[in-house]
């Protein structure tokens, strides 16, 4: 494919084994029918096409992708990557896939829209660089890092999964843990989620860690439901809801933790290297877990009552 509107098609359930490529950068559209697929790479480096065009159905694409964008012919379009990275955007605001599914090393070199994304092998790892829009439901484990961040909910559905938000980035939605404790969030730098994590303490994320150092603030604005927090480089987490978890670690170099929402929270976890903690306390907090009195330094805004009780057997 050479020219402007130059198109190869593939007919329904057509595999095509070997490579897509165009010989002018931007130039050549592929349309894949439905349930076809390709086995290679579609365009390269400096020479993508101008987009990537899927039928009905499930579609399995499997090198990496060098294209404008991947966009659909109807609503039923499913894109599965086998180890593969997209360079331009997959789908598009008002025409998302039905379903992106990740197997392997796939990455999405901007903007990601579908009604559903999953991570389906454990030897998935895909970085999305733009913003992501749609629901993420883990099947398997494996790992999606979300450098522009992501609008929808996500499920870690019981499984050791791994979310990573990158630096700066935000989470417009809830990460829930529907049917146990699994899955692990990592919020590297500066980050936000505006749901709630967790539904309760039976269906929630096993682990946040919290990787950034002081100047980095994580801000959750909803309940949080949580088997583990750790803090691994001094970071910040501000709450603005309540918090329920068993355990809270704040590691060798220590961190903030911060209440500054409206109610009167409990603060019940087993705080471990609260020598190394800093306790913000900008609303009314009680504690009935003795090992609050390890905290370094509690610095109280408002009302702060600290009470030590004799656990029930």
């Amino acid at each position: 494919m050479t020219n402007t509107g130059s198109a190869l098609t593939l007919a329904d359930g057509v595999t095509l084994t070997g490579v897509v490529t165009t010989n002018n950068n931007t130039k050549g559209i592929l349309v894949l029918g439905a349930g076809s697929s390709v086995t290679g790479g579609i365009g390269g480096n400096n020479a993508a096409l101008e987009r990537v065009t899927l039928g009905a159905g499930a579609s399995s694409l499997g090198g990496n992708i060098y294209s404008g964008a991947v966009a659909l012919t109807d609503q039923t379009s499913i894109l599965t990557l086998q180890d593969g990275a997209v360079t331009g955007n997959v789908g598009a605001v008002g025409s998302a896939l039905e379903e992106v599914v990740f197997n392997g090393a796939d990455n999405i070199g901007d903007t990601a829209n579908a009604e559903t994304f999953t991570v389906a092998n454990a030897a998935a790892n895909t970085v999305i660089t733009g913003l992501a829009t749609g629901a993420l439901k883990y099947t398997d484990t494996g790992t999606i890092t979300a450098n522009g961040g992501w609008t929808g909910d996500i499920d870690f559905n019981n499984k050791a999964g791994t979310f990573e938000l990158d630096d700066g980035a935000m989470i417009d939605g809830s990460v829930l843990g529907t049917g146990g404790v699994a899955g692990t969030l990592n919020f590297i730098g500066d980050g936000n989620v505006t749901g709630n994590i967790g539904t309760d303490a039976a269906n929630s994320p096993a682990n946040i860690n919290i990787q950034g150092d002081n100047t980095k603030n994580v801000t959750i604005a909803n309940d949080i439901f949580v088997g583990n927090i750790n803090f691994t480089n001094g970071g910040v987490l501000q709450l603005s809801g309540n918090l329920t978890t068993p355990n809270i670690d704040f590691g060798a170099n220590g961190g903030t933790l911060e209440f500054n929402g409206n109610n009167t929270y409990n603060l019940n976890a087993v705080i471990a290297n609260g020598q190394n903690d800093i306790l913000n306390v900008f609303t009314t907090l009680k504690s009935t877990e003795a090992s609050i009195g390890t905290v370094k330094t509690i610095n109280i805004g408002q009302v702060f009552r600290k009470r030590r009780e004799t656990p029930e057997p």
